[in-house]
């Protein structure tokens, strides 16, 4: 009885020894990484005869996990980086961090998140200036765009608003 409940507890270390790999494969800073990596060490060498003393050790960990999957999100969060994140879509990020490793592992907003490449940010003038458009990714579900268009061309700094104004109250010569 005793040596099956310390083969239980040998098993579900391992599987979050993995969980917690595959946890530190995803962290974006090399010194975060190290500091994982150096917990992760640190219980492994624990050599324990005693099922209490497994049970402590897998207790440990599983605190540990959760440490590692808030510095996951965390960081996932730091990398937006002026890219918009939906309630939903942190709402599934955090459901993606906190099965990652499992056998229903899904991730796509954390590589969108991770994987970023190119301005989060994209806003262009036409030649003209009659036209402006603007986007920004909304992680999870799309994308953002705005664009405005004048008949006459946007007034680009140095204008006064009253000058504005005043060119608008103006008379039209009809």
């Amino acid at each position: 009885m005793a040596q099956s409940i310390k083969i239980k507890l040998d098993q579900e270390f391992r599987d979050q020894v993995k969980v917690a790999q595959r946890i530190i494969d995803r962290l974006p800073s090399i010194n975060d990484k190290m500091k994982a990596l150096f917990w992760v060490r640190k219980s492994i060498m624990i050599k324990a005869s005693l099922a209490v003393i497994k049970k402590n050790r897998n207790d440990f960990f599983s605190f540990f996990l959760n440490v590692l999957r808030d510095a996951l999100f965390e960081a996932a969060l730091r990398n937006c980086r002026g890219i918009y994140l939906s309630q939903k879509a942190r709402i599934k990020l955090k459901e993606e961090i906190r099965f990652l490793g499992t056998p229903c592992e899904q991730t796509y907003v954390l590589d969108q998140i991770l994987q970023k490449r190119g301005p989060s940010y994209m806003a262009r003038w036409s030649k003209d200036h009659r036209t402006y458009v603007a986007m920004q990714p909304v992680i999870g579900s799309g994308a953002l765009v705005y664009m405005a268009v004048s008949n006459d061309g946007w007034i680009m700094g140095g204008t006064r608003p009253v000058d504005v104004i005043q060119k608008f109250l103006e008379p039209s010569a009809s």
